[in-house]
């Protein structure tokens, strides 16, 4: 089906509940950008939620609509890539995996990860800002796109960057985007620079006590060495029944250096004598890098103990304050102290009844997000279980700039036709 075309698609629609938003919706499965055009112009006002494949379905506020689902895994092509220009243009619906086994055969990658693995859609990554460790070297994704195209909420296609540029009030809309939950606008296509494969890369990994931990980021920075990534895996400041430990949390931390080999080894054995002048401790590495706890725990997981919805946190912080914040941590957490980021989650399929008491509960995660933004910084519910919803915020207190974000939801989506409600501030 092309744009303007004006047969029936009554038909099209198949009914569904949305997992994890508690609601009934009509489903969509267009397999073209005219497709998606008409389905968008049929429908009148209904509210409209696009999906990818699912991963961060918890992320964000209930919809206070909920009308349409638009499944955008069937807009899935590479629409131009030339590896000499180091640009790749892309549909929403591609997954990250799908998309890196191409660029890899050219000897190039998209510089970012996921922490919901390579099934996660590009689509979906840049609604929720995902983005990984590396982004240390590489930056996030606002740092890596440089064009998008959009369907609107009235069907009109827009495009941003790249050759085209159709900004809104001198704003780059294709950063604009990026983290906006889809409450703005359809992503259908993305651009994007991309990076050649490093010829090596290796990965050190040291134990530390948590207040060793940023001291030693900032030596590696004093030692004028550049890590592609620095991740720290947080034990926790408990222990399983939940009394804080002798000892406090503790950290194993993941230093990763590519390029080319010598200059690979030379910034390793740097590395080295900086981590045993720090007094950290060589370690063998977890068994999962960019999961939110160890593999054995596997919170990244939806579902706990007897079938309980496990959550999800995020807090960002000023990097300074890594040590206060992880203390605050009870159970495991992923962190990225050279940006002010902290992922954690629970309960864990690996913990009893009585353990799970011992985890970072709704009430605990209320009183964090009031030293997160005591700081500066924030707190976002990132998998919501059922039983919080409606009893705490995803996002906390909406920023300075809310004025200006409702503005722009005013302007893009002036019917609240796209996720109403589930964005900060019940954008």
């Amino acid at each position: 089906m092309q744009a303007g075309d004006n047969r029936d698609i009554s038909t099209e629609f198949i009914p569904s509940e949305v997992e994890g938003l508690g609601v009934t919706s009509e489903t969509f499965e267009p397999k073209s950008v005219g497709e998606l055009v008409d389905i968008v112009r049929s429908t009148g006002n209904r509210a409209i939620a696009a999906l990818g494949s699912g991963t961060k379905i918890g992320l964000g506020n209930p919809a206070t609509r909920e009308d349409i689902s638009l499944h955008m895994r069937g807009l899935n092509r590479i629409v131009d890539y030339v590896p000499e220009d180091q640009v790749v243009v892309v549909e929403a619906g591609i997954t990250l995996g799908e998309l890196q086994t191409e660029l890899a055969k050219h000897g190039q990658r998209l510089a970012i990860e996921s922490l919901d693995g390579d099934r996660v859609t590009i689509g979906g990554m840049l609604a929720t800002n995902a983005y990984g460790p590396s982004a240390l070297r590489y930056g996030a994704l606002k740092d890596l796109i440089v064009g998008v195209e959009l369907v609107r909420a009235d069907g009109v296609i827009a495009r941003a960057g790249g050759k085209v540029v159709k900004n809104v009030a001198g704003f780059d809309v294709s950063k604009l985007i990026v983290g906006s939950l889809g409450t703005l606008a359809i992503i259908t296509k993305a651009t994007f620079r991309v990076h050649p494969l490093p010829e090596s890369t290796r990965r050190l990994s040291f134990s530390a006590k948590v207040e060793q931990a940023f001291p030693f980021v900032l030596a590696l920075r004093e030692a004028q060495l550049d890590p592609a990534s620095i991740a720290l895996h947080v034990n926790g400041s408990t222990d399983a029944a939940g009394a804080e430990t002798a000892h406090g949390p503790e950290a194993t931390i993941d230093v990763v250096f590519e390029g080319f080999g010598p200059g690979v080894d030379a910034q390793s054995k740097a590395c080295e004598k900086v981590a045993a002048a720090s007094g950290l401790s060589e370690s063998a590495p977890p068994g999962v890098t960019l999961s939110v706890a160890s593999a054995a725990s596997g919170a990244c997981a939806p579902q706990g103990i007897e079938g309980q919805k496990k959550y999800r946190l995020k807090g960002t912080f000023p990097p300074t304050e890594f040590e206060r914040v992880a203390r605050e941590i009870k159970g495991e957490a992923l962190a990225f102290p050279s940006l002010g980021v902290m992922h954690f989650g629970g309960p864990s399929t690996e913990f009893t009844p009585s353990e799970v008491e011992g985890q970072l509960g709704m009430t605990e995660a209320a009183t964090l997000r009031s030293m997160l933004e005591s700081l500066g910084g924030t707190l976002v519910v990132q998998h919501m279980p059922d039983e919080w919803r409606g009893k705490i915020d995803a996002w906390g207190t909406p920023p300075p700039a809310f004025k200006l974000m409702r503005a722009l939801k005013d302007r893009f989506d002036p019917e609240l036709r796209l996720n109403p409600g589930r964005f900060v501030g019940g954008l």
